[in-house]
């Protein structure tokens, strides 16, 4: 059996992946780019005993690679492979890649909608509001998903995307006029100061209560 774990909330599909790792019984075996060439995929295979129970390979990103030829030589390893093959994408692939594993069991982790209604809905003085908004979004979602992309949301408001679809940067314009230049600038300068103390755990706040403050100061 096949499975690919894929999408845009990577926080929520690397748990999964971690309970699947927790729940697995038998043998496992963790593969990155390096064990896909040459023999080396062949060897962490075989190293599992053909007597366990349950045997699993776990591989991180082999959609990304380029190399046709090594995901064709990966790929025929695989059909051999009498056991649960885990893919793990960090981020959303498109179907057309998918589609090419047949039948395999394929997971989308999507951001959820009411993260997007707080990010479009964020306005300067209506701290609470916003708040409100947060609270809802951290329903379904984990306030480290909602951070990178309220980061991202800040700079594309000073910068859109060229990537951005029309409708977006109408958007993002519109959303932008409500704040300052410099308005928007300190608030990209408190994010940084945020992340750099959640990862220095200089802060003795949890990121959640450091975005409320964030927010509520906005």
């Amino acid at each position: 059996m096949i499975i690919i774990i894929h999408g845009q909330d990577e926080v929520a599909s690397r748990k999964y992946l971690f309970e699947l790792i927790k729940n697995t019984k038998g043998e496992t075996v963790r593969a990155g780019k390096s064990d896909l060439e040459g023999d080396n995929l062949s060897k962490a295979l075989s190293d599992i005993s053909l007597f366990a129970q349950e045997r699993t390979i776990i591989i991180e990103n082999f959609l990304k690679i380029k190399s046709l030829v090594l995901k064709e030589n990966a790929k025929n390893l695989f059909n051999n492979f009498s056991g649960t093959i885990i893919f793990w994408e960090d981020g959303q692939r498109p179907a057309t890649l998918l589609s090419s594993f047949g039948k395999a069991k394929i997971l989308e982790f999507k951001i959820q909608s009411s993260v997007f209604r707080f990010l479009d809905a964020i306005k300067p003085n209506q701290g609470q509001g916003n708040v409100s908004l947060f609270k809802q979004a951290l329903i379904r979602s984990s306030p480290e998903i909602i951070f990178a992309l309220l980061a991202r949301r800040f700079i594309d408001l000073i910068s859109p995307s060229e990537k951005a679809a029309d409708w977006q940067k109408n958007r993002l314009k519109s959303q932008a006029k409500l704040f300052t230049a410099q308005s928007l600038k300190k608030a990209i300068k408190d994010l940084v100061s945020i992340d750099l103390s959640q990862k220095t755990s200089k802060s003795p706040l949890s990121l959640n209560h450091q975005l409320e403050i964030f927010l509520l100061q906005l």
